[in-house]
């Protein structure tokens, strides 16, 4: 049986001794620790293991779900673990869908707006709010949570907005840095 150390396994798969370590705390993987070595090492199995660790991270499944998965005996379990990570993946790219809608109509805003040489101001608009808010921030765990229903609200309330729904300031001209107004950006 051939034995990995924990730098070399750190090395192979470009992945932190620490994190290592942590994998082995929550019981995702165990070292097999030699009387006469002071460093921690892994056989194939644990290896193979770790790589599917891996794989299942890079698919956003979280620690919990993962140990769920390698433990669990009952595909229905499993499959009920991923489905509920394609549930948040979806709600994911509803959310991303109506970003990038509400990105494009600033953009077409701003655009109309140096045409007509007036300054814009998107974030007085409190219809366009309005449909932002019903957006989380997926990286910021929030204690409030909105549906997809919420999201596909937000969407249409942004495709109904017309340039009446638009409020134009015209501001002076003034020698502020572009910096401290990154949304006229």
């Amino acid at each position: 049986m051939k034995l990995t150390t924990i730098s070399e396994i750190s090395k192979k798969l470009s992945i932190s001794t620490r994190t290592l370590r942590y994998y082995e705390q929550i019981g995702l993987i165990e070292s097999i620790k030699k009387d006469d070595y002071a460093y921690r090492t892994y056989d194939e199995a644990m290896v193979t293991r770790l790589r599917q660790i891996l794989v299942l991270r890079k698919l956003r499944i979280p620690l919990k779900q993962i140990a769920l998965i390698l433990k669990s005996e009952n595909t229905a379990a499993i499959i009920d673990a991923f489905q509920q990570n394609l549930a948040e993946v979806d709600d994911e790219i509803t959310a991303l869908s109506t970003i990038r809608d509400i990105i494009n109509s600033f953009i077409s805003r701003l655009k109309e707006s140096i045409h007509q040489d007036i300054k814009l101001s998107l974030l007085d608009d409190t219809t366009l709010l309005e449909a932002v808010d019903a957006l989380t921030v997926q990286k910021i765990p929030l204690k409030e949570e909105k549906t997809a229903a919420d999201l596909q609200v937000a969407s249409e309330t942004l495709l109904k907005l017309t340039d009446r729904d638009v409020r134009i300031c015209i501001a002076p001209y003034f020698s502020m840095p572009i910096k401290m107004f990154p949304y006229l950006l």
